[in-house]
């Protein structure tokens, strides 16, 4: 098996971005004994840092180096399996930190959640929760018992999300719902659900129509929009509450 995998040689180096007040990124060998598809640009690796060692972000691999191969270390451990950073993030940090002379370290760090600056795992968390089994979605609703009304209102909620709901989710909706939630998994209608409540991009829509723009916002709004597919820097002027947050929103 080891004989087909492609193993990383000291030919590769990887430019890793460390949160540090230093302007240029760290260049490292490869863990020992690395499989090349392992690395990507945008995952986390640990390395050593000093008397210390810190979580960095893959920049890019490359070919050669600046600096002496017998002076580079190797990195400690590869911490993700796919990139934290998409290679469209990586770009616009990097064209951040060039245009805004600021560490390349610290300017990636900040695009990340504290805990993955910490180098804990890259998961997301499950809810416990319910969906209906396949008897449950065989019911005729209209056809069961009407004093079992607590019952009913959960197996109508849950026929709205196929996917299964949280239980913190159900008990907003319906108070004092444990009983019936046992009951229920006792019949076989409804069983536990790990859930992952993760928005689509579709659903994150605004829950107020935008707002009627003045005549000043709105030559804002058409100004900046205008140039959106060039490098064109804009000043937007005004003192607090005239109106600027709403330009914002609208671009």
């Amino acid at each position: 098996m080891e004989d087909h995998i492609a193993m990383v040689d000291n030919s590769l180096f990887l430019q890793i971005a460390i949160p540090k007040p230093l302007y240029n990124h760290f260049d490292y060998l490869p863990p020992p004994r690395t499989d090349i598809s392992q690395l990507h640009p945008g995952i986390r690796l640990r390395v050593p840092f000093g008397p210390h060692s810190e979580v960095g972000v893959l920049l890019a691999i490359a070919n050669s180096t600046s600096v002496s191969v017998d002076k580079l270390k190797p990195a400690l451990k590869i911490l993700d399996s796919t990139p934290v950073l998409s290679e469209d993030s990586l770009n616009l940090l990097q064209w951040a930190s060039r245009y805004y002379h600021h560490p390349i370290g610290e300017v990636v760090s900040t695009a990340l959640p504290s805990a993955l600056n910490k180098g804990l795992p890259a998961s997301i968390q499950a809810l416990p929760g319910w969906k209906l089994t396949h008897e449950g979605w065989a019911l005729e609703l209209d056809k069961l018992p009407k004093n079992a009304h607590r019952q009913l209102a959960v197996l109508s909620l849950l026929q709205q999300h196929p996917e299964g709901l949280s239980q913190s989710a159900i008990s907003q909706s319906l108070s004092n719902i444990t009983p019936s939630l046992r009951t229920l998994e006792k019949k076989g209608w409804i069983c536990p659900q790990a859930i992952v409540n993760m928005p689509k991009v579709n659903e994150m829509r605004s829950v107020s129509p935008p707002l009627r723009l003045n005549a000043a916002q709105q030559k804002a709004v058409n100004e900046v929009c205008s140039n959106l597919q060039a490098f064109y820097p804009c000043l937007l002027d005004g003192v607090t509450g005239s109106g600027k947050t709403e330009v914002y929103l609208q671009i």
